[in-house]
């Protein structure tokens, strides 16, 4: 018999999750059974651009640190160089932090947090609002940020001893995702 023209390629099955590629110089990432834990100083970034519909991951509060800006969780543009030995500044929440609400709205609230708590992001490309923040499985209505343009990725700033824990695993979500949201999904090259 002929071979077959167009053969069905044999892939292997999608099990590959978000890591964590891109870092401050102080940044300590660690590879854990639940996650990856994140302590030192400065920005680190998930390696996953968030394309899909309607993503969601959860942040876990190791340890809370001290001082301004000492605990930030949201998403970020892809950040280079010294932008990853500061703090998240837009779209992030956390201790002293603010979220602004649109490009041209006023700042949130500042969200107080605590060792243990569980902290789920919800991202949605086509949802208005399109970025919201859960505190234990409770919706912190007051941070929620209408409109996030660009291209973003899965974000946390930690310093003055904060440490958290990333956790883009679905089997290991402490709370339901939001509505329709579900884990990050990384994208595929088709080739």
């Amino acid at each position: 018999m002929g071979a077959r023209c167009c053969r069905p390629k044999t892939e292997d099955p999608v099990d590959k999750l978000v890591a964590v590629h891109k870092k401050g110089e102080k940044i300590v990432i660690r590879e854990l059974d639940q996650g990856y834990s994140i302590s030192g100083e400065g920005v680190a970034l998930g390696d996953t651009c968030i394309e899909q519909d309607a993503a969601y991951w959860e942040v876990i509060v190791s340890e809370i640190g001290s001082g301004p800006g000492h605990c930030r969780i949201g998403v970020s543009a892809d950040l280079n160089g010294q932008h990853l030995d500061v703090e998240l500044a837009d779209f992030a929440v956390g201790p002293g932090a603010t979220v602004a609400t649109s490009a041209a709205a006023s700042a949130g609230a500042a969200v107080k947090l605590a060792k243990g708590d569980v902290v789920g992001v919800a991202f949605g490309q086509g949802d208005v609002p399109n970025l919201r923040f859960c505190k234990n499985g409770s919706v912190l209505d007051d941070c929620t940020v209408t409109t996030v343009r660009g291209n973003m990725f899965p974000a946390v700033s930690v310093g003055g001893g904060a440490e958290v824990i990333l956790v883009f695993d679905e089997k290991l979500f402490k709370h339901s995702p939001l509505g329709r949201h579900e884990a990050i999904i990384p994208s595929r090259k088709v080739g």
